[in-house]
């Protein structure tokens, strides 16, 4: 499930989306510095918790959350 996120734009970690999976972990997806329309993921019970997430950026295209190649 994707829950999407109405940010203000001042936040300290601008979580656009929040992906719930079967198992009840909670991901909060944020934009790179690089390329905002690109997300990565990290882990809402903390950054040093490891997400099943590593190494994939997400984009949304056509109103679809969709995994992307990061070099391209």
């Amino acid at each position: 499930m994707v829950e999407v996120i109405e940010g203000r734009g001042d936040e300290l970690l601008p979580v656009r989306f929040i992906l719930r999976g079967p198992r009840g972990g909670s991901y909060g997806l944020i934009p790179t510095a690089d390329d905002p329309s690109r997300f990565f993921a990290v882990n809402a019970k903390g950054f040093l918790r490891l997400t099943p997430f590593d190494d994939v950026l997400f984009e949304v295209r056509d109103d679809t959350l969709v995994v992307v190649d990061p070099a391209g």
